[in-house]
Formats: C-alpha cells, structure tokens, sequence
C-alpha cells in the first residue's frame, strides 16, 4: 500500500517558516498545530516536521505533540538545518515527540 508523507516547504511562508516580520511573510502564519491537523486531513502516514515548530516548547508541550501525532498514526521524521550548536536541542526534540529520523541540511 502507498503511504503518503507531508513537509510544509511547499508552504513555507504559510507556516511562517519565512518572510515571519517581514512584507513578504504571512500576516497570520499557520503553526504546528494546523500543520499536525493538515496531516491528519490528508491522511499522511508520517509528517516531517521542521525543528523551528519545536525549538520554543518545552518538554510538556513536546509530550502532547507526540501524543497527537500517535494517535493520528503519523511517523515524526524531524528536518533542521546544518548541525550546529543546537544539535542537543534537535536530539532531545526528537526523543520528546517520538521521532527516530532526522533529516539534516548539510549546507
């Protein structure tokens, strides 16, 4: 069977990924939450979620992510820029929400 997956850089200005505070970005950016339900609309089976979602909660708000993501029976795959300085964050981020790939920029 065909398991379709979601990343939001086809969106990225509609969830605030960029342009935020500019003329160029969305007055209204959409956010995790509207990213999670829009997975679950279209039936995604695994959701890349970008690290910049999860860099501001804490421990708790990520525990409820990955409850929602469980029960919507979405696979977390996280995506974050060239490892740097905040590699610990992304790791622990990915433990929180349940996730067991990272996707990484290495330039």
């Amino acid at each position: 069977m065909l398991q379709v997956g979601l990343n939001p850089y086809g969106m990225c200005c509609t969830f605030g990924l960029i342009g935020q505070g500019t003329d160029r970005g969305a007055p209204e950016p959409l956010g995790l939450e509207d990213f999670i339900e829009l997975g679950a609309q279209v039936g995604a089976r695994c959701l890349e979620i970008d690290f910049r979602f999860l860099a501001s909660l804490s421990k708790e708000e990520l525990t409820v992510i990955a409850g929602r993501l469980r029960d919507a029976g979405m696979v977390p795959i996280l995506s974050t820029g060239a490892p740097t300085d905040r590699l610990a964050q992304v790791l622990e981020a990915a433990v929180a929400i349940g996730c067991k790939l990272i996707r990484m920029a290495l330039t």
